[in-house]
């Protein structure tokens, strides 16, 4: 049977407390004193349970109010954005959640041409003592290569924020499309259409459109609608569309077209599905992909808080991705096809 702790301390004549951070390898202990703890601990056989350990270690850490640092996400937001989408603000909510479980504070900081200059921004981040950065856009990359990376652990959400390639946390689009693709032909759908404005693609690497084309190209059983892809999509572009290639279920991010459906089209309207490409910014209820933006912010922090306990600063020589999977969500705009 090993001694205790208590029976290092009587061997070497130091507090028990010496001898607790002795063992866990605490910088304050002294070399010597470290080595010379160690060998007594060795002789009587003494061996630290690390299951124990770490459960008194928790307790530690709960019985304190313990801050670690800044954090901060500078928004790359479009001119004339009137608000943050809901989409985007549930992505900050769930960032600012885990940071401050992980005792991080976080300030969020607009740049654009609405926003705060560059050298504010960068300004506070120095005044704040700022230790990460979530880079965070909606829609367009930033000129940013003067910016002093090597001053933070940075972490971009969603590729394209800004020309230097980055760590980034995004949704796994291609892969969570693909298995929606496949519930909606076991839900008997044979013949689905893809709408999608270009803007909304490009952005993403175009992984809606390739994705949908990979599956056709894949599935012979399913009929071959072209994809109706234009800068903008107005209710004329749907019907015309539509009507000239009659899809038994349209994909989208507009769920506006619901209501454009239930309006008669030459004395008849085809009973059809509405899958939501992005659910979490429905206005209608609806079926569709929720991309789990809680879940998103969350992990962007973990990584950039992991970044900065490894030391780690500056523009990454091998960028890593993490891919979150969005999940199904029903809703009643899809039916069981017989």
């Amino acid at each position: 049977m090993s001694l205790g702790i208590r029976h290092v301390a009587l061997k070497t004549g130091l507090s028990v407390a010496t001898i607790s951070r002795a063992l866990r390898g605490l910088e304050t202990v002294h070399p010597k004193t470290r080595l010379l703890v160690e060998k007594a601990a060795k002789a009587i056989g003494y061996r630290r349970e690390p299951l124990v350990g770490a459960v008194l270690s928790s307790v530690r850490r709960a019985n304190q109010n313990h801050f670690v640092g800044n954090l901060a996400v500078l928004d790359v937001h479009p001119p004339g954005r009137p608000q943050r989408l809901s989409f985007h603000q549930a992505i900050l909510d769930g960032a600012k959640r885990r940071a401050r479980e992980l005792g991080f504070a976080v300030d969020v900081f607009d740049l654009g041409t609405e926003g705060h200059s560059l050298a504010a921004v960068l300004r506070m981040l120095r005044a704040r003592s700022v230790l990460g950065l979530v880079v965070f856009h909606e829609g367009r990359a930033m000129e940013l290569e003067s910016f002093p990376w090597d001053e933070f652990s940075v972490v971009e959400l969603d590729h394209g924020a800004v020309r230097q390639a980055l760590h980034c946390v995004c949704p796994d689009h291609h892969n969570t499309f693909t298995q929606a693709l496949e519930r909606l032909e076991q839900l008997g759908y044979r013949r689905p259409g893809l709408f999608i404005e270009q803007h909304k693609d490009a952005r993403l690497k175009f992984k809606w459109l390739g994705t949908f084309l990979g599956y056709q190209a894949t599935h012979p059983a399913l009929g071959r609608v072209p994809v109706l892809s234009k800068k903008i999509i107005t209710a004329k572009d749907l019907r015309t569309w539509n009507e000239r290639y009659q899809p038994d279920v349209l994909i989208g991010h507009k769920d506006t077209i619901v209501p454009w459906l239930n309006t008669p089209r030459s004395g008849k309207t085809p009973a059809q599905g509405f899958f939501n490409l992005n659910w979490n910014e429905r206005s209608v209820p609806c079926a569709g992909i929720n991309h789990r933006p809680d879940l998103l912010g969350s992990m962007t922090v973990e990584s950039v808080v992991a970044q900065i306990h490894r030391h780690e600063r500056g523009i990454p020589s091998v960028p890593k991705s993490i891919m979150i999977s969005g999940e199904w969500c029903n809703g009643p705009s899809l039916r069981r096809v017989s």
